[in-house]
């Protein structure tokens, strides 16, 4: 005769096999986990893209990393801004220079940072000084 197998405690497999519920229970969590990743990981994906299409003058075929999106966003913000400040003609337009490197746009972002506090007369701009950190290279 068959034995009766408790169905609190075991799920079934086939007709002979069984699982504990607490595995069936990790594993849904799991795959449920593992949905919402690939949720956010397509949204994240989804925002890069929309950002990428917002920067002008970068061929349709170039691929950027996500770090050089960011970097090329932040340089256009700054163009956005100098255009707004009168320091920049906007019919110069804006160039996005694919091959800047790390030090060039830490440099660039420090120097602005430094301008801005003198303007700010002690403010710290704090969001900047952060940004601007994270832009520091790597040194090896």
């Amino acid at each position: 005769s068959e034995k009766k197998v408790p169905d609190d405690i075991y799920a079934p497999i086939n007709n002979h096999c069984f699982i504990p519920n607490t595995v069936v229970r990790t594993i849904k969590k799991r795959n449920t986990a593992n949905k919402k990743e690939r949720r956010r990981t397509q949204s994240i994906n989804s925002a890069f893209y929309k950002l990428r299409e917002q920067i002008p003058n970068v061929p349709s075929d170039t691929k950027l990393s996500k770090i050089k999106t960011l970097k090329l966003a932040i340089l256009y913000i700054n163009y956005l801004v100098d255009v707004l400040d009168g320091d920049q003609d906007p019919k110069s337009g804006f160039q996005a220079d694919l091959k800047l490197s790390n030090r060039k746009v830490y440099n660039e972002r420090k120097q602005r940072n430094e301008n801005a506090s003198l303007l700010t007369k002690g403010r710290t701009g704090w969001p900047q000084d952060v940004w601007a950190s994270e832009l520091v290279p790597e040194q090896n």
